[in-house]
């Protein structure tokens, strides 16, 4: 396949990029760029589960508990946890022989406080902040990224070996936690991969299981009927059941009111519905605390497709991202932003460009080899000075996508422009 040879993640580029050459085959080096973006990409999803586990284990330390251990179908830890906002999430934790072990964060305690450390190449020292001070588990928590060369990023700088070179991220899975285990007096004791410990109390007084009929769910549920209420049945378990007291502390689109004598919530949907929330409390006199928040939605409301076929539904997913609204609609099962096919931009006269200071796109978007084209826009540049594809984006990637095509336009009105059309040469992310 012969095309123009424009390669940018910018998100201006994208549109306003060039290039001059039909003779150039570039489909072998598009190929490599693609597999480049693809390990990108899971080495971004690795960052992001490191990022929960860190999460996880500076909640506990700053006064959380453990609320539950499980295993999902592929044999991984499933971790239900409270902060000390009582507030429980979850996280999976992958400790498979098959997993990476090597150590990058640890933690070391001194003067009875225990700290953050960065351990490379054997070499293990304090994670520093900015002014040089160690970071406690229970303050700040340190954040992982991976570069656009795929080098680990921690709290916004590369991390180093002893040498001062930067590390290179793996292509295997990672784990910081590499084993879970409980000591005798009941704690949860996580191992780190460079052989530290950090131990967490079980809160074992209450848990609460729902249910639709005889069937258990978790946290989300979608309902057939929402014209009709819902009722969900619950059972408390644990130490401390027969003295929980239960309370809906918090609604969102739908209004829940709790039966304690036929131990059922009933959800009354307000319409339209899609999609809503409810906060349930569970208390006792001993001050201890639980709070489950449960999501519900509407398979009626569920789109025909997830992702982007139509340019209406990239306008959608545009004001979406701008108006700071929940995108789901567009991501497949990957998280994703997915175009399912080639969109035709005919008749579309004015964009807005996807992501504003105020709500910038961080997600990723992959085109699937796609391409957006029959652009003839029009933008004000007294408005906005993005006039592209995309706009503001922040820790986002763009891939496998062709932006416009021959006699492609955008006409930029304003002092920038003075109103003279811009071509839209053929771009590829």
């Amino acid at each position: 396949m012969k095309r123009t040879l424009i390669t940018s993640l910018l998100a201006s580029a994208l549109l306003f990029g060039g290039g001059c050459s039909d003779d150039f085959d570039d489909s072998a080096l598009w190929k490599g760029v693609d597999e480049i973006y693809n390990q990108l990409t899971e080495l971004e999803k690795q960052a992001d589960q490191l990022n929960d586990q860190i999460r996880l284990l500076s909640s506990i330390v700053n006064g959380g508990a453990i609320t539950s251990i499980t295993q999902d179908a592929e044999g991984n830890d499933v971790i239900r946890f409270k902060g000390a906002d009582n507030i429980e999430h979850s996280v999976t934790v992958a400790t498979k022989d098959d997993v990476s072990s090597a150590p990058i964060l640890g933690t070391k305690e001194e003067n009875g406080v225990l700290y953050w450390t960065t351990t490379v190449d054997g070499n293990t020292d304090f994670l520093k902040d900015t002014d040089g001070s160690k970071i406690p588990v229970a303050g700040r928590t340190p954040e992982m990224a991976v570069d656009k060369e795929g080098y680990w990023i921690l709290n916004g700088r590369r991390l180093t070996d002893a040498s001062g070179n930067p590390v290179k991220a793996e292509g295997k899975q990672t784990s910081l936690i590499t084993g879970i285990s409980r000591d005798d007096n009941g704690n949860a004791i996580f191992t780190l991969g460079d052989g530290s410990t950090v131990s967490a109390p079980i809160f074992d007084a209450f848990n609460i299981v729902f249910k639709i009929g005889d069937t258990a769910f978790d946290d989300e549920y979608t309902g057939e009927d929402v014209s009709q209420p819902l009722t969900i049945g619950y059972e408390i378990t644990g130490e401390k059941a027969d003295e929980a007291i239960l309370k809906i502390v918090r609604c969102e689109q739908l209004e829940a009111v709790v039966d304690t004598s036929a131990e059922t919530v009933v959800v009354t949907f307000e319409a339209p519905f899609e999609e809503g929330c409810f906060a349930l409390m569970l208390c006792d006199l001993q001050e201890n605390v639980l709070i489950r928040m449960v999501r519900l939605a509407s398979a009626s409301a569920k789109p025909e497709y997830y992702g982007i076929k139509t340019a209406d539904d990239l306008r959608e997913f545009a004001r979406a991202v701008n108006t700071g609204r929940n995108y789901d609609r567009y991501r497949d099962e990957t998280g994703d932003v997915v175009l399912l096919d080639d969109v035709n931009m005919n008749g579309i006269t004015e964009w807005t460009a996807i992501g504003t200071t105020e709500h910038p796109f961080s997600g990723k978007f992959n085109g699937k080899g796609h391409t957006i084209r029959n652009i003839a826009w029009t933008a004000d540049a007294a408005k906005s000075t993005a006039h592209g594809l995309f706009g503001v984006l922040n820790q986002a990637s763009v891939r496998n996508l062709t932006v416009g095509g021959s006699g492609d336009r955008i006409i930029v009105r304003g002092a920038v422009s003075g109103g003279l059309p811009q071509p839209v040469l053929p771009s590829r992310a």
